[in-house]
């Protein structure tokens, strides 16, 4: 069947029109493609290192931030170290931590009060006998006397450093380190917070086993001689409470303790 007379023409001019405009199309994306693409691409370099993707994997590729300070202690723990027994350096006076610098080891100070937390550490720490760590490590190493249980540690566990100083005067351990694996102790001391952003490395002692006490130190004389600790007459517990309260007093020994009997007996007289 012939088509209908007329129409030919009009359909072939739309025909023509539609290639002509995909021509012109073509041309204008053609051109566009030159010069555009280039600047496109040039501002997506530049954007995309700050792009939230890109952004997540900045820490893996970017060395890490240098440690400033570190803690350090200026003086060691006397062996042998037994549990009970106030702890104290090769001099028998306190334990002492020093802020240092971490690439010189040279003391130094900051300009305000740092509070400095002791805890008990594994003898096998730090991991592999490194001499750096992280906080999560040193966290982990960390024994944990479990719920309801005495802490490990006693005493002046949260010293104040001023000056880039810390002393411990009062630190005892309450068991000993046959239970742990290695069967030995470290002391560890961190700052409680950072210091304006900046992570200071924690401070280790050298590992040592904490020992009980013979059972022969422990036994009661009779007489008492002067010089013995009050836990040695009867009725008084060591580390009881009737001791603790005489030590609050200063009264540590049998002849302290004679003493204020003969000067609380003069008081009653008069």
């Amino acid at each position: 069947m012939d088509p209908v007379p007329g129409k030919r023409p009009v359909i072939q001019h739309i025909v023509q029109r539609l290639k002509e405009t995909e021509r012109a199309d073509q041309f204008i994306i053609s051109g566009m493609s030159t010069s555009l693409i280039p600047q496109v691409q040039e501002k997506l370099q530049a954007g995309l290192p700050w792009s939230p993707p890109y952004i997540k994997r900045l820490p893996e590729t970017m060395p890490s931030k240098q440690l400033m300070w570190k803690l350090s202690f200026q003086t060691t723990p006397r062996l042998p170290i037994f549990k009970g027994k106030r702890i104290v350096d090769t001099r028998g006076g306190p334990l002492e931590i020093i802020l240092v610098g971490a690439g010189t080891g040279s003391p130094t100070a900051l300009p305000q009060l740092l509070f400095v937390q002791l805890v008990t550490l594994t003898g096998d720490f730090p991991p592999d006998g490194r001499e750096n760590w992280t906080a999560d490590e040193f966290q982990n190493g960390i024994l944990d006397e479990g719920k309801g249980f005495c802490p490990l540690l006693i005493g002046d566990v949260i010293p104040v450093m001023w000056d880039g100083r810390a002393a411990v005067n009062e630190l005892r351990f309450t068991d000993d380190s046959t239970w742990v694996r290695g069967r030995k102790f470290r002391i560890g001391a961190r700052l409680r917070s950072s210091f304006d952003g900046a992570r200071v490395l924690e401070a280790i002692t050298e590992a040592f086993e904490v020992k009980d006490y013979p059972k022969i130190f422990q036994w009661k004389h009779y007489p008492p001689v002067l010089n013995d600790e009050l836990w040695k007459l009867e009725h008084i517990s060591k580390h009881g409470a009737f001791q603790m309260v005489l030590a609050q007093n200063n009264i540590h020994t049998v002849q302290e303790f004679v003493r204020m009997l003969m000067v609380k007996l003069r008081s009653s007289a008069r």
